[in-house]
């Protein structure tokens, strides 16, 4: 049990007085700390048996910073990828989240001064990991993004748990919410008209690019890092399993679903293998879509040099015809052909496959709507079978 004891002492400046609250750990550590009024110490005595009772109470939240905790857990992180079990960009994503927000750091292309990473880890509760994420939200990030560094939060105060650092990840139960239908992420992909219209728009290997990636989804990592190696013409597929980071080193796919075998189409086959004739890159282990030199593109330079002003082209065609071209980022060629495979019939489950989701439920929550229900239809001509008198009489259909 704690114990609090007065303290008086004297000294020039006169007489003066303290509590200290005394007690031992579950451990039999002893520990002695000093409160001004008795009123504090009081309740950290309170505090602190409760604790101790539960089992929660560990020593070194009193001292451990969440900045000590990012640290401890990005050092991990290093090591895990020296041993190939993560990949660097997801260091990178961590890092940033933690340097831009949770502990940010001047300097950075974000400005954001309302992180916590001078609080102590047995002074994180969760109605401060929430007030963290509404300043967040108010300095202008949006739902997704917020929940990304709260999810960043969460894995450090997971390891913080895993080393006996604290004892409750209090950021577990901290959700991110916005206005109806804010941070939804429900595709629109592009139509066939704008998609044409940009297909007019390119040229050479680029529009060979354009085409291959909206027949197979890919990445435009997985893209670059690609082969002629990896493609199987013979027998009409491409098998999946690198991308080219940021950093333009070649890497493992972004999840083990990312490994993946897709099928090619005959007539895109066919112009691979006039590409591959066309291209001073045709040997099994050149790249397919290189730069001028045969390495790595540059995903900048990619969109500014070559997809960019095609948009622009494609944007005057169209409005030539008085119609609206809505331009949209690289990674919307993805989610036409996803849109495409889904018009044509593939299963849930084959989309998921095809397009390299780690999960069921993210291909739904992203194409969902996409996918047509003709028997949710069936199933209210059924209901409305039994609700309205000489319903069959009026729907022709249900005879």
């Amino acid at each position: 049990m704690a114990t609090i004891t007065k303290r008086v002492w004297r000294n020039k400046g006169g007489k003066h007085q303290a509590w200290v609250v005394s007690y031992t750990d579950s451990e039999g550590n002893r520990h002695r700390e000093q409160f001004g009024t008795k009123r504090l110490a009081e309740a950290r005595r309170i505090d602190v048996e409760g604790q101790i009772k539960n089992g929660l109470y560990r020593a070194s939240a009193q001292t451990t910073t969440v900045e000590d905790a990012c640290r401890g857990y990005l050092t991990v992180l290093t090591k895990q990828i020296e041993r190939r079990e993560r990949v660097p960009a997801y260091l990178d994503h961590e890092a940033s989240c933690i340097w831009n927000y949770i502990c940010p750091k001047p300097g950075r292309k974000t400005h954001f001064s309302g992180g916590i990473s001078g609080i102590k880890l047995a002074d994180l509760t969760a109605r401060s990991v929430g007030s963290f994420r509404d300043r967040m939200r108010a300095g202008g990030r949006s739902v997704k993004g917020a929940r990304r560094v709260i999810g960043t939060l969460t894995r450090v105060l997971g390891y913080a748990v895993s080393e006996d650092l604290v004892a409750v990840n209090v950021s577990r139960s901290v959700r991110v919410t916005g206005k109806r239908g804010e941070g939804s992420e429900k595709i629109s992909p592009p139509s066939k008209e704008e998609f044409a219209a940009l297909l007019s728009a390119c040229r050479n290997g680029f529009k060979v690019a354009v085409i291959f990636s909206a027949a197979t989804a890919v990445r435009i990592s997985e893209l670059f890092a690609l082969t002629w190696s990896k493609l199987d013409l013979d027998n009409a597929e491409v098998h999946i399993d690198s991308r080219v980071d940021r950093k333009m080193n070649r890497d493992t796919t972004k999840s083990k679903a990312g490994l993946r075998t897709i099928p090619l189409a005959r007539a895109l086959v066919s112009t691979l293998r006039d590409w591959r004739c066309e291209t001073q890159f045709g040997e099994d282990f050149d790249l397919v879509f290189p730069n001028s030199l045969g390495k790595f593109q540059s995903q900048t330079n990619f969109r500014r040099r070559l997809f960019l002003p095609a948009q622009e082209e494609a944007k005057k065609a169209m409005a030539a015809e008085g119609k609206l071209y809505r331009r949209f980022g690289w990674h919307y060629v993805r989610h036409f052909a996803i849109s495409l495979w889904i018009e044509s019939g593939l299963s849930e489950k084959t989309v998921q496959t095809f397009a390299g989701h780690a999960t069921l439920a993210m291909t739904m929550d992203l194409y969902g709507h996409l996918f047509p229900s003709k028997a949710h239809h069936k199933t209210m001509d059924t209901i409305s079978a039994g609700l309205y008198p000489g319903y069959a009489d009026l729907n022709p259909d249900s005879a």
